[in-house]
């Protein structure tokens, strides 16, 4: 199954352009054929578009070794963020117990059995239409409701600097300084404030495994979107068809 992610300066799969390796320009990314199982991602620091921002970094200096740590406020946002929405797996095997969300009519939304539900900004393009790359221009921009109806989490691409949205508060992460001087500036969902040289980071990690990177992924008629690294595998926000 082909990867494609785009970063926020991060790209993730087939244009994954890490936190690391993108710069203003950020990640771009191609779509892929959403019938054949391909994803994009977008990643840190900008939403496609990129941009390096202004300002000087903030907070305590940082280096790897902090998305390392469990406690870490990505990886507690991504907790946070996948917790309302049951795991399920992309699978046609009646024998293999799953939990999907379910397309409405109009591709505007898609709700779970269990209560969860997600809302979309435009309608999901359909994998499995003639389309040839049916996900190639489509702008990710979505909430998710958990079993009560509360929003939990909300995201959307191009938002400037890349941007996990909470209840409880907001992630984000994006680049501050001159061209000659890049950081990326962290801000937590509890008002804590990182910073970590552009160079350092593009040392941290490698393929998939890159900093706060999120994704999409389509398979058949599956649709799931994910947030990726910090230590963990991806987690789905959602996962429908």
């Amino acid at each position: 199954m082909a990867r494609t992610l785009a970063l926020l300066p991060l790209a993730v799969g087939l244009a994954l352009l890490s936190a690391c390796s993108s710069s203003s320009s950020g990640g771009g990314g191609s779509g892929g054929d959403g019938g054949d199982g391909t994803s994009t991602g977008v990643g840190v620091g900008s939403t496609g578009s990129g941009s390096t921002g202004s300002g000087t970094p903030e907070g305590e200096a940082i280096d790897c070794t902090w998305f390392e740590d469990p406690g870490n406020c990505w990886a507690t946002t991504v907790a946070a963020a996948t917790a309302c929405v049951p795991p399920g797996v992309i699978t046609d095997d009646p024998n293999i117990p799953n939990t999907v969300g379910v397309f409405a009519a109009d591709r505007l939304s898609c709700a779970y059995a269990e209560g969860p539900s997600v809302v979309f900004a435009t309608p999901v393009p359909d994998p499995n239409s003639s389309e040839m790359l049916p996900f190639a221009d489509y702008v990710w921009d979505f909430v998710v409701n958990d079993a009560g109806g509360s929003p939990c989490v909300s995201f959307a691409v191009e938002e400037e600097p890349f941007t996990v949205h909470l209840a409880s508060g907001d992630f984000s992460m994006g680049l501050v300084g001159p061209s000659s001087n890049f950081e990326y500036q962290i801000h937590c969902p509890d008002g804590s404030q990182y910073h970590i040289p552009y160079e350092t980071m593009s040392g941290c990690w490698t393929g998939f495994d890159n900093g706060p990177t999120s994704g999409y992924l389509s398979a058949g008629s599956f649709v799931t979107y994910e947030l990726f690294g910090g230590g963990f595998e991806e987690q789905q926000l959602f996962l429908c068809q």
